[in-house]
């Protein structure tokens, strides 16, 4: 979790610095976004998704170790939360019609949705999960959903 928030720090430092063309800020999305990726990649195998679907011999292993699924779920938590918030930097463009941004777009949208499906789910490790946090992220991701939404509602509008 820790490599997690460095690139993110790392990403919002980087803007800082000085004012960027889109293109410039996009690139530095994605690179932030790859090494989240690679992180990703580097996790223990217990913790990757393709290992979360893969049976009864897991969830025997998980019975003795629950531990791991409230790690997996946190893990998600914070991966598509972060995902969502850089790509959100992206929005200022979107919002002003570039065509450009789609896969920033796509992904916050995505990552959005992904937050609420985790935070609904009935899951007994998410019920583990801080209070506050599952309702930040909750509030957070429905708020993006609603303003997206709201802009959907404008260019239909204004189309007509």
């Amino acid at each position: 979790m820790a490599r997690i928030a460095t690139i993110y720090h790392q990403l919002h430092a980087k803007l800082r610095l000085r004012r960027w063309s889109p293109s410039g800020v996009a690139d530095f999305v994605i690179q932030a976004d790859d090494e989240l990726a690679t992180v990703i990649e580097q996790l223990p195998r217990h913790l990757q998704k393709d290992e979360m679907q893969s049976g009864q011999a897991e969830m025997d292993s998980e019975g003795q170790q629950s531990w791991v699924a409230t790690q997996r779920t946190s893990l998600v938590m914070v991966l598509l939360y972060y995902r969502l918030a850089g790509h959100r930097i992206l929005q200022a463009y979107w919002l002003e019609g570039s065509k450009n941004f789609a896969r920033a777009r796509s992904i916050c949208l995505s990552s959005a949705m992904g937050v609420i499906q985790s935070a609904s789910s009935a899951a007994v490790t998410f019920k583990r999960l801080r209070s506050y946090q599952k309702l930040l992220e909750r509030v957070k991701s429905q708020n993006k959903l609603a303003r997206e939404g709201l802009f959907m509602l404008q260019e239909l509008k204004i189309k007509r």
